[in-house]
């Protein structure tokens, strides 16, 4: 039970509540900086002084029920998740920040760890940079029902739209076929001559080849 000098605040919490409460009425559309707020007040319990819970300080105090600030908490905590996470797909290094409470709640289904990759392949897939709250849906649905069959996390697809450089394109094909197709050549000359390479050296040769070849398509599909 809660006694008198544990429910009062002393100065220091006094202030720390007025500094979250002024950043929720300033703020509210801030999702991030309200449901980060909200946290501090509830895990410190910063509430207890007027209020007898949390619930009753977010009806009272802000006029939503507790559920919409669980949501907003958890929507501060998965951007708080995804921004701290490092870039796996953004080719310059940085990654598009979330915007909405909505696109962070799409995400909060996800384990921590698969949050981030499934918000850059939804910006990947929106082409625009900014996914709705429904493309993240449709992300996370699918890397859920994904882990559900027991399928392999999705690869890194191209940006919509994204064009190639054609020559150097070319150029790299034949840096990439061409040992392939000597290798094959040297395969034609030199078999049956008494000094001609082992077969476990050509099929070795040729299976690095090969494997080199796919994941160079694989790439560019």
């Amino acid at each position: 039970m809660i006694t008198r000098m544990e429910k009062t605040l002393n100065s220091l919490e006094r202030s720390t509540l007025r500094k979250h409460e002024r950043t929720i009425e300033e703020g509210k559309q801030a999702f991030v900086e309200v449901g980060n707020a909200l946290l501090a007040i509830r895990d410190g319990k910063l509430y207890r002084e007027t209020h007898k819970s949390f619930a009753t300080y977010c009806e009272e105090k802000w006029d939503f029920t507790d559920r919409r600030a669980r949501q907003l908490i958890e929507g501060a905590t998965v951007a708080k998740t995804v921004a701290e996470a490092p870039p796996l797909m953004a080719e310059s290094g940085t990654r598009v920040p979330l915007s909405t409470e909505k696109q962070a709640r799409q995400l909060a289904p996800l384990p921590p760890d698969e949050q981030a990759p499934a918000w850059e392949e939804a910006v990947a897939e929106a082409g625009d940079g900014q996914p709705t709250a429904n493309q993240v849906k449709a992300v996370v649905n699918r890397r859920q029902a994904a882990k559900l069959n027991g399928d392999p996390p999705p690869k890194k697809k191209a940006k919509p739209g994204k064009k190639f450089d054609k020559p150097a394109l070319y150029k790299e094909w034949g840096r990439t076929i061409g040992p392939l197709m000597r290798l094959l050549d040297r395969i034609g000359r030199e078999v049956g001559e008494p000094e001609s390479p082992s077969k476990e050296v050509i099929l070795g040769q040729l299976d690095a080849a090969t494997e080199e070849m796919g994941e160079w398509m694989q790439v560019r599909s």
